[in-house]
């Protein structure tokens, strides 16, 4: 049975696509090794491979494990795109947790709702946006956050 929205797709572009029955984080590790030295992220001209994206994904889900996140475990990214999403978002998954992306336009009331509604029990913001998520955090009820800083 035909869906009517393949009519609209390019000539050539599959209607379905196999995906691999591994977890996301996999394809990151199998192409660090495939391809370490290939670039994975540019931002402001700055580069990064796929093995040093594999080793701050690592160094992030240490990171957590280590103050006590668990699988199963949600974690808020509420980022601009940049590495550090990238890391954490990786990061989260190799330790076992439930990503929960956010917004960086979301005002504080709608952070405090996501936050709330999904069970997320992490934060990762960044420090430009840091002032939102200070504003409810007291209502957020313990909530772990890590602020991190873009490095260019």
């Amino acid at each position: 049975m035909e869906k009517p929205w393949f009519a609209q797709y390019d000539e050539g572009v599959p209607h379905n696509i196999d995906f691999p029955d591994i977890p996301v984080d996999r394809l990151l590790v199998d192409t660090a090794k495939k391809y370490p030295n290939n670039t994975a992220l540019i931002f402001f001209n700055n580069t990064i491979t796929y093995a040093e994206l594999d080793r701050m994904a690592n160094q992030f889900a240490s990171a957590l494990q280590k103050d006590g996140f668990k699988k199963g475990d949600r974690i808020a990214i509420y980022m601009a795109n940049c590495p550090q999403l990238v890391f954490a978002y990786y990061g989260a998954l190799r330790a076992g947790g439930i990503v929960v992306p956010s917004n960086p336009l979301y005002v504080p009331r709608e952070i405090e709702h996501q936050v709330k509604d999904s069970g997320a029990e992490y934060i990762v913001v960044l420090s430009l946006l840091y002032g939102r998520v200070r504003q409810v955090r007291q209502d957020l009820n313990r909530k772990k956050v890590i602020v991190t800083n873009i490095k260019v």
